[in-house]
């Protein structure tokens, strides 16, 4: 190095007074064995810093995956899209259909009534639901960490596990491999304990992250999803949406029905006013 150059070229100086800090640094480095691997090790355990973020994430999937499997309203709520379906296709060859695409829960919304203006098959759905099954309403709220599932980028967490997974065994390797200083060694012997959690806790993640995509596998063929073209997270942001749309036709149903109440009594007021008149 230029720094080494220096002092071949000048035996006669001492570098720890005539260096600047910076060389004075690097050159320390130089003395320190197997430099390169030990820097090597510091960066892979910085590294690993990211894995409390990708494990969150999986995580949130993980209990989506579960709530949606044990909700009986939105397992209910596709029986009856399904009954729906039959009914308006009734005549038909799709009238004795059992099962639909899971994307049709994106056309509740854009299908639109020939009779009624603005007023679309999602409007009618909800209204018929809360008529006559108001507690499967609750579906969407029932799912939990929904919008988390539904915002994530699973071939990005898959990607970051793989890239952890495939090099832990060789800083492993490097580290147990690295020799024994005397004196001042106690931070390395740290560092390999830590690499040594990392792997832990790598493993731990790659165990988890392939039991919760199965179980999302699963989960989206019973709802008919198709696999080939689905991703997870665009499995949840159809959930999600679906759970928005329905709330919104929701609020406006209730809206309707308190403007009509409203109608109402003051249609009652004006009856109730013009009688009193009559009898003076």
């Amino acid at each position: 190095s230029n720094i080494q150059k220096w002092i071949s070229e000048n035996p006669d100086l001492d570098p720890q007074k005539s260096l600047q800090r910076p060389d004075l640094f690097f050159l320390s480095l130089h003395t320190v064995p197997n430099v390169t691997q030990r820097l090597e090790c510091w960066l892979f355990h910085l590294k690993c810093s990211v894995i409390p973020a990708i494990s969150a994430p999986i995580r949130f999937v993980e209990i989506a995956n579960a709530s949606t499997k044990r909700n009986k309203n939105l397992k209910k709520l596709m029986e009856c899209i399904l009954a729906l379906g039959q009914f308006i296709n009734g005549g038909t060859t799709l009238a004795h259909v059992n099962s639909y695409d899971f994307l049709t829960l994106n056309d509740l919304k854009e299908v639109k009534s020939d009779t009624k203006q603005g007023v679309s098959l999602m409007d009618y759905f909800a209204n018929w639901i809360l008529e006559k099954h108001p507690d499967y309403s609750k579906f969407g709220d029932e799912i939990e960490h929904l919008k988390e599932a539904c915002s994530i980028s699973w071939e990005t967490l898959d990607a970051q596990v793989c890239d952890l997974s495939k090099v832990v065994n060789e800083y492993i390797e490097t580290a147990e491999n690295m020799p024994v200083v005397e004196d001042g060694d106690d931070k390395f012997s740290l560092l390999r304990r830590y690499i040594g959690e990392h792997k832990k806790d790598i493993d731990e993640l790659v165990q988890v992250k392939e039991h919760v995509y199965n179980e999302w596998t699963e989960l989206a063929q019973s709802f008919g999803a198709d696999l080939t073209t689905m991703r997870l997270e665009g499995f949840y942001k159809v959930l999600n949406d679906f759970s928005e749309e329905f709330k919104i036709a929701e609020t406006k149903i209730k809206e309707q029905k308190e403007q009509e109440k409203e109608k109402q009594k003051k249609e009652l007021l004006e009856t109730k006013k013009k009688e009193l008149e009559e009898k003076k």
